[in-house]
């Protein structure tokens, strides 16, 4: 959802929230840099099933959405999500319970803006983002409920001839944006069942395990498929990526990232957050306790990174970061 595509930015906005973010007074969180190494032992919801993924294929287009059931039953899926649009897309599973469609766009505006999640929302997997022509392919977790298949980010298609630029810094697209693409027809039911399936996803060496309000990590070097689950129990979380230059160790990185975190919009990076690197690292998809999916990653020998949480509690308020200093630095082996 569009918490999602603001966390991208909200590096270079979080200033507007900055004087939440008062070291003395972050709650929760780890109290300072921590490294990681490969082979640290992690839980999560990640194991051998022995039960093959359900394959769930959706094409999303300016603007709706083909391919994907009215109803399965709760489990593994392995998606296939391919945006045939001309602006981004997301694919997202919201929990509506028995909220009318054209009632969920209205309750969930808040929460796109930092406010409180509506009641209803529960369960909420948010697995893929796809460009212009990208197919993006992931195995996620989906548990039961009654949901809405929704894309919530905004984007016009331009007209023809036309140029867009971005703003400074990984800003939004300059020009219109246009209404969220739900309003326009990207929205439709989906009803997950009751399973015996269980919610695991496959194994593998590398895991991402977010909670209230700290991560595990279990990284390696190279190219690798990497699991990232929410074990909450109670708050909704993601992980945004940052890699830092050669050399940069974790009290660095730390102070570089929480720099860079509340620095004015215009203001240039820090000389250690290699932004190249951390822009080509996938962010994980937005989900809630128990879900989470997989991500295709590819970390250096030797090199810091950092995992940031930007979603807010249910309750509303700063992101994760600021209000609880949900982060996790660490250097791969």
């Amino acid at each position: 959802m569009a918490w999602r595509n603001r966390a991208v930015v909200v590096v270079a906005l979080i200033s507007l929230v900055a004087t939440a973010c008062g070291g003395d007074d972050a709650d929760d969180g780890a109290g300072g840099p921590t490294t990681t190494v490969a082979g640290t032992s992690t839980s999560g919801t990640t194991g051998d099933t022995g039960t093959e993924p359900t394959r769930l294929s959706v094409v999303a287009e300016d603007f709706s959405f083909s391919g994907a059931p009215e109803q399965v039953e709760a489990g593994v899926f392995a998606i296939t999500f391919e945006n045939a649009g001309a602006v981004e897309h997301e694919l997202a599973f919201v929990e509506i319970g028995d909220t009318p469609l054209d009632e969920v766009g209205a309750a969930i505006a808040p929460t796109l803006e930092g406010g409180p999640f509506p009641d209803f929302l529960e369960n909420l997997a948010i697995p893929a983002v796809a460009e212009p022509g990208q197919t993006v392919e992931t195995t996620a977790l989906l548990g039961e409920g009654n949901y809405a298949v929704i894309c919530t980010l905004t984007g016009a298609v331009p007209e023809p001839g036309a140029t867009t630029t971005t703003g400074g810094g990984g800003g939004p697209e300059e020009g219109p944006q246009g209404p969220p693409h739900h309003e326009l027809g990207m929205i439709q039911p989906f009803t997950v069942t009751t399973s015996s399936n269980p919610l695991t996803l496959p194994a593998n060496d590398s895991a991402i395990t977010a909670r209230d309000y700290d991560f595990d990590v279990r990284i390696s070097a190279g190219p690798q498929t990497v699991n990232f689950v929410n074990e909450g129990p109670d708050q909704v979380h993601h992980g945004v990526f940052f890699a830092f230059n050669e050399g940069v160790d974790e009290t660095a990185a730390e102070a570089a990232l929480l720099a860079f975190a509340s620095s004015e919009d215009e203001a240039p990076p820090p000389p250690e957050l290699d932004l190249p690197t951390s822009e080509t690292l996938p962010h994980t998809g937005v989900f809630s306790s128990g879900l989470g999916a997989t991500y295709e990653m590819d970390f250096q020998s030797g090199r810091t990174y950092a995992v940031v949480c930007f979603i807010q509690d249910r309750s509303g308020g700063p992101p994760h970061l600021v209000a609880h200093d949900m982060k996790e630095i660490f250097t791969v082996q």
